[in-house]
């Protein structure tokens, strides 16, 4: 039991002492199915998986740090996450997600996903690129990594990439772009929405559901990305808070 001290330090020495388990106290009850200032009856996970909620971390999710989780996966010892102002049990984080191992067969009406995640402050870039250039998508990107710009939400095809920084790196995006000389469209005041678990792997009516949930809310999709664990899409962030409940109602949660 480790209490203090960054998630990391707490999950590194769990580690290394190859303790039973680690406890991280925080100021929450544990880890929860959507940020509670936004969704009112978000409720606390039992358990998850450690991939879910690396997914959610990463995705936005201010739960704990996912290097921590990381570790303590690559050692398989469970994690608790718990508050310090209570006796509540807390969040489990194993190797599976409920007691059910990835891939076994879940219904649509079942809560088949773990959690929502959102960040905000986002810009979304769409780059026009030409398709009988073929080096057109790579010196782009080795572009903007040699400016230190990381980008999220990457869609690339034949004659468009589309993709995602935080309004802080806009400016040297779009002097990049500019240096380069290719053509873009920049669209302010984005936020990404995701919904993660590792049970809506291979089960039919995932994307339907989440199309419906924010066409619901007369919600326009910008992009989708997604991975087996993780469906993501970019709305205009004045409809963040109306997403993540429509989302959160329509996986059950």
């Amino acid at each position: 039991m480790v209490r203090g001290g960054s998630d990391t330090s707490a999950a590194a020495l769990g580690a290394a002492l190859k303790a039973d388990c680690v406890e991280i106290y925080t100021d929450v009850d544990g880890i929860m199915t959507a940020d509670p200032r936004l969704v009112k009856d978000a409720n606390i996970l039992e358990q998850i998986s450690y991939a879910e909620v690396c997914q959610m971390a990463y995705n936005g999710a201010k739960v704990i740090h996912p290097r921590a989780v990381e570790i303590a996966m690559s050692s398989n010892i469970p994690m608790y996450v718990k508050s310090t102002f209570s006796d509540a049990p807390g969040t489990l984080i194993t190797s599976d997600s409920n007691g059910r191992s990835a891939g076994s067969e879940v219904a649509i009406n079942e809560s088949c996903a773990s959690g929502v995640a959102n960040l905000g402050d986002l810009v979304q870039f769409r780059i026009e690129l030409n398709p009988t250039d073929l080096a057109a998508g790579r010196n782009l990107f080795e572009d903007l990594a040699a400016a230190g710009i990381s980008v999220g939400c990457l869609n690339l095809s034949e004659k468009e990439a589309m993709f995602a920084v935080f309004s802080a790196d806009q400016e040297r995006t779009v002097k990049v772009l500019d240096e380069t000389g290719f053509k873009y469209a920049c669209n302010t005041g984005c936020a990404k929405v995701s919904v993660v678990g590792s049970a809506m792997r291979g089960v039919p009516g995932i994307m339907a559901t989440f199309v419906a949930a924010l066409a619901s809310k007369n919600i326009a999709i910008l992009q989708t990305v997604d991975s087996d664990t993780t469906i993501s899409a970019i709305v205009k962030e004045e409809h963040l808070v109306d997403a993540v409940t429509a989302l959160h109602q329509a996986f059950k949660l």
